[in-house]
């Protein structure tokens, strides 16, 4: 229960005055559900039945509790949707918007990254993602394939194409790559506009 208070009264705070009810519920069950499936087995079973029993039985809540596990299985749960949100609530914080609008793009979101979680094997291209208040980029990096055959070429002309809208680029790839990811990033930054807010 504690686990449970915490999360919604901290986890995303700006965000969750402005989504849906559905949609912060989802979000906070999630968290917490992930929180606690690494710890013994009889927390979780609790969580389970006092919590997410009920709140499963809600097709919206179930339908984007599962949307999640699959993005947070490609890796893109906390570092992109979480990462989105924490920006869309400070743009749209003391501001007039439209919830609406807010709403819908939360949910845009979610399945844009619910396909991008379950993109064909090889399929490295998709559109960026253009909302009113989220604006960003997926690029994968790293295939062994391609930076032996052609190092960070093939991945700095794709990278200064990026469309002038997007706010936010994420440059995806296996820890074995992080050096790599990094390194191009130095020898690109300039030329595509971006700067480094984090490194995972």
């Amino acid at each position: 229960k504690a686990s449970m208070a915490f999360i919604s009264y901290a986890f995303l705070k700006k965000a969750k005055s402005y989504i849906a009810k559905y949609q912060r519920e989802s979000i906070d069950l999630y968290a917490c559900y992930d929180l606690l499936r690494n710890e013994k087995s009889e927390i979780l079973d609790q969580f389970v039945q006092d919590f997410m029993k009920e709140k499963m039985n809600e097709k919206k809540i179930a339908d984007f509790f599962e949307k999640y596990d699959d993005i947070d299985r490609a890796g893109i749960f906390y570092p992109v949707l979480i990462q989105e949100l924490t920006f869309l609530g400070e743009k749209v914080f003391a501001k007039k918007r439209e919830n609406s609008t807010i709403h819908s793009e939360v949910k845009n979101l979610v399945t844009y990254l619910y396909k991008y979680a379950n993109r064909k094997l090889g399929e490295d291209s998709i559109n960026d993602f253009i909302g009113t208040y989220s604006k960003f980029g997926i690029r994968i990096i790293g295939r062994s394939k391609v930076i032996n055959r052609s190092g960070q070429s093939v991945y700095i002309n794709h990278l200064i194409k990026i469309a002038p809208k997007v706010e936010t680029l994420y440059l995806i790839g296996g820890k074995n790559h992080k050096e790599f990811i990094n390194s191009l990033f130095e020898n690109c930054k300039n030329r595509i506009g971006f700067t480094k807010l984090t490194d995972r």
